[in-house]
């Protein structure tokens, strides 16, 4: 499989804060989702269980030249807020049920200036439904929230063109 950049780094952690992977291959080995099949469509379906999972999806969506994704959460996601980042993940014809789960997101959207987006970058034509989001986006810099000029910023996303949501709440 093509990795289209290999400047893209990952570390993950557990939740004692302990490393539990060094190096990417091994992280991608271990952190792969289970999926399954929609019985209807026959679409792959990402079984998203933990921060790993969701670290592994970040690498696809970023390095994997994958741009669509079908996922479910399974269990409640908390992010580590020193271990995330928001890499413009741009998401295309995907689809996320969260199945009422939350992920919980506590990052600081300075290091990214005017461009700050939310867990994922850009939704195109693309569902998201039944998820709650939970923890803080903060700054420590002003950021201009200007969409005239292409400064966003959300908890789930920084912007989103012919896409659904349906029964997504925001905590933050």
């Amino acid at each position: 499989e093509k990795r289209a950049n290999t400047e893209f780094a990952v570390v993950v952690y557990d939740k004692h804060g302990q490393k539990s992977v060094n190096s990417t291959e091994g992280f991608l080995a271990k952190a792969a989702p289970k999926t399954e099949k929609d019985e209807t469509t026959g679409a792959t379906i990402h079984l998203i269980e933990s921060s790993e999972n969701m670290l592994w999806l970040a690498w696809e969506l970023k390095v994997g030249a994958k741009t669509s994704f079908n996922i479910k959460l399974t269990e409640d996601i908390e992010i580590p807020s020193d271990k995330w980042q928001f890499y413009q993940l741009n998401v295309s014809n995907s689809s996320i049920d969260g199945q009422g789960h939350s992920i919980t997101i506590n990052e600081d959207v300075s290091k990214f200036g005017n461009s700050a987006g939310g867990l994922f970058y850009k939704f195109n034509n693309s569902t998201v439904k039944n998820l709650v989001l939970k923890g803080s986006i903060t700054a420590n810099t002003s950021i201009t929230v200007n969409p005239t000029e292409g400064r966003y910023i959300g908890a789930l996303c920084r912007s989103a063109y012919g896409s659904i949501f349906e029964n997504v709440m925001s905590e933050v």
